[in-house]
């Protein structure tokens, strides 16, 4: 009987993540030590508009609706990450998100998320630059 390796089921999810492409299996080791798993239920509240926010979620299952106000500006799935802005800017959230399915996600705390953007460079440089794409999108609307 030969010996086998035990697979880490987080290593593997996010190694099949485009944010994760090119990321050596041990560099995704260390990125799931950075993280805490958290399942969400269809209505559960995942970030709130105008609230300062602690955490970066990576979506490794499920959908959920993001909202600015009462209006959806976009569904989110698998392989989809929220909040960086807020952490990156030290800024309120700029939308709410809501499950609509049952989800699992990873989170990541203050700390870790900077671990995460400071240790692997090329998944530091990706969340950037989404953050940055986002945030003209996030500037609130003058009303002339």
């Amino acid at each position: 009987m030969g010996l086998r390796s035990r697979i880490d089921p987080t290593v593997e999810a996010l190694a099949d993540l485009p944010l994760f492409e090119g990321v050596k299996r041990s560099s995704l080791a260390a990125i799931a030590q950075q993280a805490q798993q958290v399942r969400a239920r269809p209505g559960d509240l995942l970030m709130l508009e105008r609230f300062r926010g602690a955490q970066f979620l990576i979506i490794l299952e499920g959908t959920a609706s993001v909202r600015r106000g009462q209006t959806e500006i976009a569904a989110v799935g698998r392989g989809d990450f929220l909040g960086e802005i807020g952490l990156i800017e030290g800024s309120d959230r700029s939308a709410t998100v809501v499950a609509q399915t049952p989800m699992k996600l990873l989170a990541f705390e203050g700390a870790g998320f900077r671990r995460l953007l400071d240790g692997v460079p090329a998944v530091g440089r990706r969340i950037r630059e989404e953050a940055a794409a986002r945030m003209p999108a996030n500037e609130p609307r003058s009303t002339n």
